[in-house]
Order: C-alpha cells, then structure tokens, then sequence
C-alpha cells in the first residue's frame, strides 16, 4: 500500500508562528489548525538582504503600489510574546501587482498571467 508523503517541506506550526500570524478581518489569531502554511524563520535572511529586500519592496511600493482597501487596523506586537500592545487606524497594506485593477494604476513591466516575464522582476 503506498500513501502521499507530507515531505519535510513543511514544519509544524509552532507556538511563534501562531503567535505573530493574525486574521485580517478581526485581528486574532490564527491557529494552527487554520494556519495556511505561514512559517516564522527568524534569521531566514542576513541583514543585508534584509535591508536590500526591503528597499526594493519599497521602490516596489512607491512606482507600482497603491492604498489596498481592507481593513485598516495597524497591530503593534510585544516581541516577547507576540500580544498586541496598541493598535492603529491607518491603511496598512500597500498592494503590488501585475494585473491591472485600477484606471489610476502605473502597471510593472514583469506582466500578469499568462504575460507575466519573469526577466522583467527586479
């Protein structure tokens, strides 16, 4: 009898990744056995590819982005243990895509679907 393998791609969800990982709809949490596959890997990357990942992000944001229309609750986190010490009122989430959603929208040159070029990426 043969079954599918899980693999070890995936780790089980941890105590810390259940503790940063929020719904957007209400701010709670998202446990486990509703987590998507969100893993926390602390030092996934150094802090110069941190700093470079960012900032391209940001030039991202800036050419492309615009305001996403959500919820506009911004949580701010113990570190400790991942509760919400405040929350704001702000939009919080900036959306960047390919596929044109906006009359407004500056479209990247890397496409959507079936036209997306991955040699267009920065």
């Amino acid at each position: 009898l043969l079954r599918a393998s899980r693999g070890l791609a995936t780790r089980a969800c941890s105590r810390r990744d259940a503790q940063y990982l929020r719904r957007v709809s209400d701010g709670g949490f998202v446990l486990p056995a509703a987590n998507p596959g969100v893993r926390l890997e602390p030092g996934f990357v150094d802090e110069a590819e941190e700093e470079a990942l960012a900032a391209e992000a940001r030039a991202a944001a800036l050419s492309f982005g615009y305001d996403y229309d959500g919820d506009r609750r911004a949580h701010v986190l113990n570190p400790a243990d991942g509760s919400i010490e405040s929350t704001r009122e702000v939009v919080n989430n900036t959306r960047v895509t390919g596929r044109p959603e906006k009359a407004d929208q500056a479209l990247p040159p890397w496409g959507y679907g079936d036209d997306f070029d991955e040699s267009a990426l920065p």
